[in-house]
């Protein structure tokens, strides 16, 4: 494969203009433009669907997601939008959630935008493309696998890499209402990165079976691969999901946060009425308690893709910055019933200064605190505390996870009903 990652420059100016070097070469001697793809990407980019959030998503039947009768169109649609950042699809398939035993609540908006993404990303690679964008970021890929199922696990890591962008660069990215705190309203929701891990399966299924050849394939493949996927993960009827959502939900007169994942608030219409009071930060399903359960799949976790990291350099928009230094302490707040959040800083130095942006001949560069250019990681450029002052760095997506998930335990573990303990109570994770 070529030797030579290539230019971001021409990619628009909303991302992070980086280019992608050589591990060996100097900032000041190489940033060049990659060779030409040898044929367009023969898909548009994917949409973004409306849904799902707690306290608002339609409950389905899982027969209900798909049409594998062989009669009629299939009810999956790839998004062909005009931008994937600038355009949502108000899409007519069935999106909300369903309730498995195996992967717990699914939520399937997050299924479908994954496994679009996924045939995205997976088109761009089989078509040469060492240089291109996501949802929410920059990509760039030195090497492409030589084999379509090589090509495809690097597809569905780089989608999932995506996906975690996304939940990181909506941390803290609502709108200041009436001095009410800053809180996205589903970042790192419980269901989020678990539904996203199910979408890039089934497209992964969808494209294996054939489905990766043109949209009107893919979208008949992903009907039957999804039909399939239901019953593997032990789909439950709408009328069993209905009431294990409803008893996530803290209510007025609640006193117990065990089992609770948000609560409404009428005083915050910047975060759409919603809190979460428990966040999931590493994509493992959580089971709701009194729900059916299953056996859980061996590919329902991180390692597949994680294991795939190395093999390409993801950078978040610069659009996108995270304020990952501080944390709503979303329990007090529920039990407390205040209006308004109280916040938790995290510690200075909890997020490490991972990469500089250099100039360099025919654009701008990475590299990292030694001074030796990147050419593989995952990126994102967060939004430093420094009272009075901030400071932009561009860190680890790792790290900013890790950071806030860290300090957000911390911060909701000591509560009145709950004083802090050693251990992280029943609230903070399953």
């Amino acid at each position: 494969m070529k030797s030579i990652i290539g230019t971001l420059a021409d990619i628009p100016a909303y991302a992070l203009g980086v280019t992608l070097l050589l591990p060996s070469a100097p900032a000041s001697a190489q940033c060049v433009a990659p060779p030409p793809p040898a044929k367009q990407v023969a898909i548009g980019p994917p949409g973004i669907r409306t849904c799902c959030s707690l306290g608002y998503a339609e409950e389905l039947d899982p027969s209900a997601l798909t049409n594998i009768t062989g009669k009629g169109a299939p009810l999956h649609q790839y998004g062909n939008t005009p931008s994937m950042l600038q355009s949502i699809n108000i899409t007519d398939e069935p999106v909300g959630y369903v309730y498995t035993g195996a992967a717990g609540l699914v939520d399937i908006g997050h299924v479908r935008d994954n496994a679009d993404m996924t045939f995205w990303i997976y088109a761009h690679l089989m078509n040469g493309e060492h240089a291109f964008t996501t949802y929410g970021g920059a990509v760039g890929v030195p090497n492409i696998p030589t084999s379509q199922s090589q090509v495809l696990a690097l597809a569905g890591a780089i989608a999932y890499v995506d996906a975690w962008a996304h939940e990181i660069s909506t941390w803290g990215d609502t709108t200041i209402w009436n001095n009410d705190s800053v809180e996205d309203f589903s970042a790192f929701s419980p269901e989020d990165m678990s539904s996203n891990i199910v979408g890039i399966r089934v497209a992964t299924n969808a494209i294996q079976a054939g489905g990766g050849a043109a949209v009107l394939t893919f979208d008949q493949q992903m009907d039957i691969a999804l039909a399939k996927m239901m019953t593997e993960l032990d789909a439950q009827q709408a009328k069993v999901t209905t009431p294990l959502v409803d008893s996530l939900e803290f209510k007025p007169g609640d006193t117990d946060l065990t089992g609770k994942w948000y609560t409404l608030d009428s005083a915050s219409p910047g975060n759409t009425f919603i809190r979460i009071v428990r966040r999931n930060f590493d994509g493992t399903p959580w089971p709701i308690a009194g729900g059916p359960t299953a056996q859980l799949p061996q590919w329902l976790n991180t390692t597949g893709f994680s294991n795939l990291y190395k093999q390409f350099l993801y950078i978040m928009f610069d659009k996108k910055l995270v304020d990952g230094t501080q944390v709503p302490q979303t329990s007090a707040y529920a039990l407390g019933g205040d209006s308004f959040l109280q916040w938790a800083t995290i510690p200075q130095g909890s997020i490490p200064l991972a990469a500089n942006a250099v100039a360099g001949i025919g654009g701008t560069c990475l590299e990292d605190i030694h001074h030796v250019l990147i050419t593989s990681g995952q990126f994102g450029t967060v939004t430093i505390n420094m009272a009075p002052t901030t400071q932009n760095i561009i860190a680890n997506m790792k790290d900013i996870t890790g950071a806030i998930d860290t300090q957000f335990v911390s911060a909701n573990k000591c509560v009145k009903l709950n004083p802090c303990v050693p251990a992280n109570p029943p609230m903070d994770k399953p």
